[in-house]
């Protein structure tokens, strides 16, 4: 499984379209990471339901170490 501190905006924009997803998403995770400073997919309001579950399979959140 892949962890989220790993990538920088440019990768997950690309993992994001791998996924099926539009690029700005990563925008929104990034945010939420860096500004927010949240430690779960779940907190991440505007994302859906789906995609928080389809993150939570394949990315590790480990924001904990940042």
């Amino acid at each position: 499984m892949k962890n989220i501190k790993d990538y920088n905006l440019d990768s997950l924009k690309e993992e994001f379209v791998q996924m099926g997803e539009k690029p700005f998403r990563a925008e929104q995770v990034f945010k939420w990471l860096y500004e927010e400073k949240v430690k779960e997919f779940d907190e991440m309001t505007n994302l859906s339901l789906q995609l928080r579950e389809k993150l939570k399979e394949i990315i590790q959140c480990a924001i904990s170490r940042f």
